[in-house]
């Protein structure tokens, strides 16, 4: 090797291990290319259950949310139950109100990927309901401006049982209102006011929603299943001041801060209480929050990178009765580590393996 500054030979060695570590999987699995045509049997039963909204709401307005719902019964426990999805651009879903998955991967349009996701262990016997939340018509480095739509199948004990169709129903007034879409990121902006109550859980009364219309899958190219693993969810601690510990309440101009320990790339789970018309703004995430009166529950649609931040009371009263930051990576695991008597290379190494994983999520992501 050249005679080259120790830092860079640690930063090769480091690049070289890595790329070891991406030829052997490439070798064990023949990726196709990601728009190669892949006859995939699934992927065309969900090419045709696309719904949406009716074009004139979905198309309506850029970086628009909708909501769906349906709920539906299962006979019996099941011994497998899988869901297939995809939508256009971004997805929550939750099953009887907790949430499940979030998605897709970054995807062409000419070659999209549906998500494949284990619910044995939440499906229950009896009535179920799936919610699930779509952003569409949204544009930027993670996302191209497309069509609006949904898919969904539900697979007991490797039969199908449940299709996307017109039974599904959808609603535009919810607390995810129109986001605020920059190059790197989506930012929320939330208004739980024009609820009339949470629609993620089971026992909510959709019968003011409108039915779901069928649209055109041959508006994506054809799906297939994602070429990489389910991304991992992994909660990260948020340490709080001293003596300082949840539930918080806060009044106008207050503040909660934490600290994270090191730089990390999550999205936020919330639960407060809160005055009617209380703004409150994560700080560390760009997000606005206006809160109705009562009790309320928030998960933000996408993540961002922090090493800490603030929750700011604007304006009214609001208890922060839960704070979790969950981190969404590529399921990387360390399986060496590096250890030498110099000081600067130990905490370079550190750093380096650290920004490899902060920075894959299901693509390089350069400017997360």
């Amino acid at each position: 090797m050249p005679n080259l500054p120790s830092p860079v030979v640690c930063l090769l060695c480091l690049l070289q291990v890595w790329s070891f570590s991406a030829q052997t999987t490439t070798a064990a699995e023949s990726l196709a290319s990601p728009l190669a045509v892949v006859s995939d049997a699934i992927g065309a039963d969900l090419q045709r259950s696309f719904i949406s909204a009716p074009p004139e709401v979905s198309a309506k307005t850029r970086s628009a949310f909708v909501a769906y719902r349906k709920t539906f019964t299962v006979a019996a426990a099941p011994r497998t139950a899988k869901i297939h999805l995809f939508a256009d651009a971004r997805y929550i879903v939750w099953l009887n109100g907790q949430p499940l998955h979030r998605g897709p991967n970054r995807f062409e349009t000419r070659g999209p990927e549906y998500d494949t996701v284990d619910i044995t262990a939440t499906l229950r016997t009896g009535a179920n309901t799936f919610a699930i939340v779509v952003m569409g018509n949204g544009s930027n480095a993670r996302m191209m401006t497309h069509v609006p739509g949904l898919t969904l199948r539900l697979d007991i004990d490797d039969r199908p049982n449940l299709r996307t169709d017109e039974t599904w129903k959808w609603n535009d007034q919810t607390r995810y209102r129109p986001a605020k879409v920059g190059w790197a990121k989506v930012t929320d902006v939330i208004d739980t006011r024009v609820e009339d109550g949470d629609w993620t859980l089971a026992n909510y009364n959709d019968s003011l929603w409108k039915s779901a219309v069928r649209i055109n899958g041959a508006d994506w190219g054809p799906l297939s299943a994602r070429r990489i693993p389910l991304l991992r969810d992994r909660p990260v601690e948020a340490h709080l001041p001293d003596n300082t510990a949840l539930p918080v309440t806060l009044t106008a101009g207050q503040q909660l801060k934490f600290s994270m320990g090191r730089l990390v790339q999550a999205y936020t789970m919330l639960a407060i209480e809160a005055d009617a018309d209380t703004v409150i703004t994560l700080d560390y995430a760009g997000i606005a929050y206006t809160a109705k009166a009562g009790s309320q529950t928030y998960i933000s649609s996408d993540s961002c990178a922090f090493a800490g931040g603030t929750i700011t009371v604007k304006s009214g009263r609001a208890t922060i009765l839960g704070l979790k930051l969950v981190e969404r990576l590529y399921p990387f695991d360390r399986i060496g580590s590096f250890q030498s008597n110099d000081a600067l290379l130990n905490r370079l190494w550190n750093v380096c393996a650290r920004g490899l994983e902060i920075l894959s999520e299901d693509s390089y992501v350069d400017c997360a």
